[in-house]
């Protein structure tokens, strides 16, 4: 035990890991610990940077695929505690980060909040949304986050504005402050209200239309690779604008499997685990993937999709 900072009393060791992510692939965590409140997380937090370990944070677990060896160090889920939201006088909603993203796209819902619809279809929490900018529906985070509070490996609360977060495709400067943890994100609608029943057909529109381009079986994380940059080919050339999917598509990447993963015959950039597929059989058609376009197309895919442990600093 480490004397000045004791080991939390619920902490489990030994847990798998495919269960709480959507790929549903990986080994074992060393340590892990659910994080009901603040000061459970900033129990955990210390005791690990106490022990010298490796934090890592799991929330709804719908992009990140976990290696076959598990991972050495803690790993966090934030509980009921990180669940809840509220909307101010000032319209801002104070969102755990924790709480699904399809939740608060039904606020947007019953407040007639319209830039928050386009989280009906995403299957994440704010907390994960917000470091990578999620997005759908060409919107994105960045359009409606007003704060961002976060703690870092010493158990301090910080909270940053949106003026000092810097958003970009796929990406936030919240991603460079390593160890930290977001706790509670605030949002505000930027548009002017409208009907709920305008809201609930737009939520249906957004619905049908991802339904029908995305896999409608096995597990998986959604997509793997972020859509190209337009400026990777020159405005004549005939992959300029295509998404990841429509490359992949291109270069017959359709139905490649490796053990049980296999790439989506529905939707190149979705990689599917129809079951018995372990993470060594993600990562190497990943890497097929992203091999086949580039010697193609002289394109280079960046992955979407979080890479457990090696992406995590």
């Amino acid at each position: 035990m480490n004397a000045k900072y004791p080991r939390p009393a619920s902490l489990a060791e030994g847990v798998g890991l495919a269960r709480h992510t959507t790929m549903g692939v990986g080994g074992d965590a060393r340590y892990f610990f659910v994080a009901e409140d603040s000061a459970g997380l900033k129990e955990a937090l210390l005791w690990a940077k106490g022990e010298g370990l490796k934090v890592f944070i799991l929330g709804n677990g719908s992009n990140v695929v976990v290696a076959d060896e598990g991972v050495e160090g803690l790993v966090i889920i934030l509980g009921r505690g990180f669940r809840a939201h509220d909307l101010d006088a000032n319209g801002v909603v104070t969102a755990g980060a924790a709480t699904m993203m399809p939740v608060l796209a039904r606020l947007g819902v019953e407040r007639g909040f319209p830039d928050f619809l386009f989280m009906s279809g995403i299957p994440g929490s704010i907390g994960g949304g917000v470091l990578m900018n999620a997005g759908a529906e060409g919107a994105d985070l960045s359009a409606i986050v007003e704060w961002v509070e976060y703690v870092t490996p010493e158990g301090e609360a910080i909270r940053l504005t949106k003026e000092e977060i810097s958003f970009s495709y796929r990406r936030s400067s919240l991603l460079e402050l390593e160890g930290v943890v977001v706790t509670y994100v605030g949002l505000k609608s930027s548009l002017a209200p409208v009907s709920t029943e305008e809201c609930e057909s737009i939520v249906r529109e957004f619905i049908e239309k991802r339904r029908a381009r995305q896999p409608r079986i096995g597990r998986n994380s959604g997509s793997i690779f972020k859509n190209p940059l337009s400026k990777v080919a020159g405005a004549s050339s005939p992959i300029s604008g295509l998404s990841a999917g429509a490359l992949l598509d291109r270069a017959g990447m359709k139905g490649v499997r490796v053990g049980g993963a296999e790439i989506s015959n529905e939707h190149a950039n979705w990689i599917v685990n129809h079951g018995g597929a372990t993470g060594e059989d993600v990562r190497e058609l990943i890497g097929i993937a992203k091999r086949r376009v580039s010697e193609l197309y002289g394109v280079e895919l960046e992955r979407e999709v979080i890479l457990w442990p090696e992406d995590i600093s």
